[in-house]
Protein backbone atom coordinates (compact mmCIF):
# COMPACT_ATOMS: atom_id res chain seq x y z
CA UNK A 1 0.00 0.00 0.00
CA UNK A 2 1.46 3.86 -1.24
CA UNK A 3 2.20 6.10 1.02
CA UNK A 4 -0.43 8.38 -0.97
CA UNK A 5 -3.25 5.63 -0.34
CA UNK A 6 -2.65 5.37 3.82
CA UNK A 7 -3.03 9.32 3.92
CA UNK A 8 -6.23 9.00 2.05
CA UNK A 9 -7.56 6.14 4.05
CA UNK A 10 -6.19 8.04 7.37
CA UNK A 11 -7.87 11.47 5.98
CA UNK A 12 -11.13 9.36 5.77
CA UNK A 13 -11.09 7.69 8.82
CA UNK A 14 -10.83 10.97 10.89
CA UNK A 15 -13.50 12.29 9.03
CA UNK A 16 -15.91 9.28 9.86
CA UNK A 17 -14.66 10.14 13.42
CA UNK A 18 -15.57 13.41 13.62
CA UNK A 19 -18.99 13.09 11.71
CA UNK A 20 -19.78 10.32 14.58
CA UNK A 21 -18.61 12.37 17.38
CA UNK A 22 -20.69 15.40 15.53
CA UNK A 23 -24.07 13.08 15.24
CA UNK A 24 -24.03 11.55 19.31
CA UNK A 25 -23.03 14.44 20.91
CA UNK A 26 -25.97 15.71 20.29
CA UNK A 27 -27.95 12.97 21.19
CA UNK A 28 -25.91 13.00 24.59
CA UNK A 29 -26.41 16.49 25.60
CA UNK A 30 -30.23 16.04 24.98
CA UNK A 31 -33.04 17.28 27.80
CA UNK A 32 -36.20 16.61 28.02
CA UNK A 33 -38.97 18.96 28.87
CA UNK A 34 -40.80 18.10 32.29
CA UNK A 35 -43.86 20.16 33.56
CA UNK A 36 -42.57 21.77 36.83
CA UNK A 37 -46.30 21.44 37.63
CA UNK A 38 -46.54 17.68 38.46
CA UNK A 39 -43.10 17.93 40.63
CA UNK A 40 -43.71 17.53 44.60
CA UNK A 41 -43.52 20.40 45.75
CA UNK A 42 -44.91 21.56 42.29
CA UNK A 43 -43.38 24.49 41.11
CA UNK A 44 -45.20 27.55 38.88
CA UNK A 45 -45.81 26.77 35.40
CA UNK A 46 -43.04 29.24 34.07
CA UNK A 47 -40.63 27.10 35.94
CA UNK A 48 -38.05 25.18 33.56
CA UNK A 49 -37.16 21.76 34.07
CA UNK A 50 -35.15 18.96 32.18
CA UNK A 51 -35.07 15.60 33.17
CA UNK A 52 -31.08 14.33 33.41
CA UNK A 53 -30.71 11.08 33.76
CA UNK A 54 -32.71 9.89 37.34
CA UNK A 55 -33.22 13.64 38.25
CA UNK A 56 -34.92 16.67 37.06
CA UNK A 57 -33.39 19.61 37.47
CA UNK A 58 -35.25 23.32 37.71
CA UNK A 59 -34.19 26.65 37.35
CA UNK A 60 -36.21 28.80 40.17
CA UNK A 61 -34.50 32.00 39.93
CA UNK A 62 -36.05 35.40 39.84
CA UNK A 63 -36.41 38.46 41.38
CA UNK A 64 -39.01 39.36 43.75
CA UNK A 65 -39.57 41.98 45.95
CA UNK A 66 -41.36 43.34 49.57
CA UNK A 67 -42.72 47.07 50.31
CA UNK A 68 -43.44 47.55 53.46
CA UNK A 69 -43.80 44.44 55.10
CA UNK A 70 -44.41 44.01 58.78
CA UNK A 71 -41.75 42.03 60.05
CA UNK A 72 -42.24 42.22 64.16
CA UNK A 73 -41.85 44.42 67.74
CA UNK A 74 -38.84 44.43 68.07
CA UNK A 75 -39.77 46.74 71.27
CA UNK A 76 -39.90 50.25 70.02
CA UNK A 77 -43.13 49.70 67.41
CA UNK A 78 -43.80 47.30 64.50
CA UNK A 79 -40.96 47.16 61.88
CA UNK A 80 -41.74 47.29 58.20
CA UNK A 81 -39.05 45.77 55.79
CA UNK A 82 -38.84 46.96 52.13
CA UNK A 83 -36.17 45.06 50.08
CA UNK A 84 -35.53 43.92 46.62
CA UNK A 85 -34.19 39.90 46.67
CA UNK A 86 -32.85 38.33 43.78
CA UNK A 87 -31.66 34.81 44.05
CA UNK A 88 -30.63 32.34 41.64
CA UNK A 89 -31.73 28.60 42.55
CA UNK A 90 -31.68 24.64 41.45
CA UNK A 91 -33.82 22.17 42.50
CA UNK A 92 -33.30 18.40 41.77
CA UNK A 93 -36.25 16.01 41.77
CA UNK A 94 -35.61 12.30 41.81
CA UNK A 95 -38.97 10.34 41.05
CA UNK A 96 -40.84 13.56 41.40
CA UNK A 97 -39.78 14.03 44.38
CA UNK A 98 -37.57 17.27 45.90
CA UNK A 99 -34.44 15.88 46.89
CA UNK A 100 -31.63 18.99 46.88
CA UNK A 101 -32.52 22.64 46.71
CA UNK A 102 -29.36 25.18 46.34
CA UNK A 103 -29.68 28.68 46.09
CA UNK A 104 -27.30 32.00 45.90
CA UNK A 105 -29.38 35.08 47.26
CA UNK A 106 -28.63 38.57 47.71
CA UNK A 107 -30.68 41.54 49.12
CA UNK A 108 -30.86 44.89 49.64
CA UNK A 109 -33.28 46.94 51.65
CA UNK A 110 -34.41 49.16 54.40
CA UNK A 111 -36.02 48.84 57.71
CA UNK A 112 -38.81 51.59 58.91
CA UNK A 113 -41.13 52.20 61.72
CA UNK A 114 -43.63 53.22 59.33
CA UNK A 115 -45.66 51.73 57.32
CA UNK A 116 -44.91 53.48 54.42
CA UNK A 117 -41.23 53.17 54.35
CA UNK A 118 -40.80 57.28 55.21
CA UNK A 119 -37.59 58.10 57.11
CA UNK A 120 -35.81 57.63 59.50
CA UNK A 121 -34.50 53.99 57.89
CA UNK A 122 -31.72 51.80 58.57
CA UNK A 123 -30.55 49.90 55.86
CA UNK A 124 -29.01 46.56 55.02
CA UNK A 125 -27.28 44.10 53.14
CA UNK A 126 -28.10 40.14 52.70
CA UNK A 127 -25.59 37.88 50.92
CA UNK A 128 -25.76 34.74 51.26
CA UNK A 129 -25.48 31.09 49.30
CA UNK A 130 -27.29 27.82 50.88
CA UNK A 131 -28.03 24.23 50.23
CA UNK A 132 -30.43 21.94 51.44
CA UNK A 133 -30.93 18.20 51.47
CA UNK A 134 -34.51 17.00 52.37
CA UNK A 135 -34.29 13.15 54.34
CA UNK A 136 -37.70 12.40 53.50
CA UNK A 137 -37.66 12.86 49.73
CA UNK A 138 -40.72 15.80 49.00
CA UNK A 139 -41.01 16.96 51.76
CA UNK A 140 -40.18 20.61 52.19
CA UNK A 141 -40.36 20.19 56.23
CA UNK A 142 -37.61 17.46 56.19
CA UNK A 143 -34.41 20.26 54.94
CA UNK A 144 -31.05 19.81 56.01
CA UNK A 145 -29.63 23.42 55.45
CA UNK A 146 -26.24 24.31 55.43
CA UNK A 147 -25.65 28.19 54.90
CA UNK A 148 -22.29 29.24 53.38
CA UNK A 149 -20.32 32.76 52.77
CA UNK A 150 -23.53 34.66 54.86
CA UNK A 151 -23.50 38.08 55.08
CA UNK A 152 -25.60 40.44 56.83
CA UNK A 153 -24.27 43.70 57.05
CA UNK A 154 -26.36 46.54 58.23
CA UNK A 155 -23.79 49.77 57.67
CA UNK A 156 -25.42 51.76 60.55
CA UNK A 157 -24.50 49.69 63.23
CA UNK A 158 -21.49 48.30 62.39
CA UNK A 159 -20.05 45.18 64.27
CA UNK A 160 -23.08 44.99 66.36
CA UNK A 161 -25.29 43.36 63.65
CA UNK A 162 -22.63 41.26 61.10
CA UNK A 163 -22.99 37.99 60.23
CA UNK A 164 -20.56 35.95 58.02
CA UNK A 165 -19.48 32.67 57.92
CA UNK A 166 -20.78 28.75 57.74
CA UNK A 167 -23.50 27.82 59.94
CA UNK A 168 -25.89 24.68 59.59
CA UNK A 169 -29.62 25.68 60.27
CA UNK A 170 -30.73 24.33 63.89
CA UNK A 171 -27.96 22.68 65.06
CA UNK A 172 -24.39 24.19 66.71
CA UNK A 173 -22.35 23.90 64.35
CA UNK A 174 -21.68 27.39 63.16
CA UNK A 175 -18.20 28.83 62.02
CA UNK A 176 -17.26 33.35 61.80
CA UNK A 177 -18.86 36.03 63.00
CA UNK A 178 -23.13 36.27 64.00
CA UNK A 179 -23.91 39.01 65.83
CA UNK A 180 -28.10 38.16 65.25
CA UNK A 181 -30.55 40.74 65.24
CA UNK A 182 -32.58 39.72 67.81
CA UNK A 183 -29.79 40.14 70.56
CA UNK A 184 -29.05 43.35 69.59
CA UNK A 185 -31.90 44.81 69.11
CA UNK A 186 -31.58 48.32 71.74
CA UNK A 187 -29.00 49.02 69.03
CA UNK A 188 -31.52 49.19 66.18
CA UNK A 189 -34.18 51.27 67.84
CA UNK A 190 -32.39 54.47 68.59
CA UNK A 191 -32.16 54.91 64.86
CA UNK A 192 -35.40 53.87 63.78
CA UNK A 193 -37.01 56.45 66.27
CA UNK A 194 -34.73 59.24 65.60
Amino acid sequence: MGTTHRRQLAAIGAAAGLVLTLAIAPAASARTLVDPTTLTPPLRPSRVCYQLGPYVQCDTSGPETEENEPIGDFGCGVVYETELDTDHSTRWYQDGLIVRRAVQEKATGFWSLSPTGAEPIVTFQLDFSWDEHFTIPGDITSAVRVIKGSTLLVPQLGAEWHESGYDVLDTEDQRGQFSFPEDNMGALCPLLVG
